[in-house]
């Protein structure tokens, strides 16, 4: 196994927006990713670590990813239907969130609402909980990691390495 994660050690992430290419059905984890694949090409070509799909005016996902934000500490994700692959870090994600107590409300997002965001989030198995600080040209929040960004990595990385080192 690999050593356990410090917090100091997540990288934030910058993120663009970009029309969806992608087939209509993005809830079926397929073998013909290549829109995934242009998409997050076209990240990296424009400076950035994830691109955010916009389809008929709703932001839906990353390429990769999937997303929340926080406002006014409440967050809120897409709902899982047959725009978004629903995966198992995001949720696990909904789940810690609910033990710790927080508003969680599953619903549609407009690119304004992030860009009005407090904090951003991007959940994969690979980048697990991973802090957006800027969107396009615009800074989220401050410009640094949230605090119940912080709190929700913590008690994700302390599962984490309860159930993998034992610690």
């Amino acid at each position: 196994l690999p050593p356990p994660v410090a917090i100091e050690d997540i990288a934030m992430c910058k993120a663009i927006t970009t029309e969806d290419i992608r087939w209509g059905r993005c809830d079926i984890k397929s073998i013909s990713l290549l829109g995934n694949v242009l998409l997050s090409q076209m990240a990296v070509e424009r400076g950035a670590d994830e691109a955010l799909t916009i389809k008929n005016n709703k932001v839906t996902e990353g390429s990769s990813s999937n997303l929340f934000i926080v406002k006014n500490n409440q967050v809120i994700t897409p709902p899982t239907d047959h725009r978004i692959l629903g995966g198992i870090t995001r949720l696990m994600v909904c789940e810690l969130l609910q033990q710790q107590g927080e508003s969680l409300q599953f619903q549609d997002l407009t690119l304004d609402q992030i860009y009005q965001a407090d904090e951003v989030w991007l959940t994969s198995s690979t980048k697990e909980i991973r802090p957006v600080i800027q969107v396009d040209e615009q800074l989220i929040g401050d410009g640094k990691p949230g605090s119940l960004w912080l709190k929700t990595i913590t008690h994700f990385l302390d599962l984490k390495n309860e159930l993998y080192y034992g610690q």
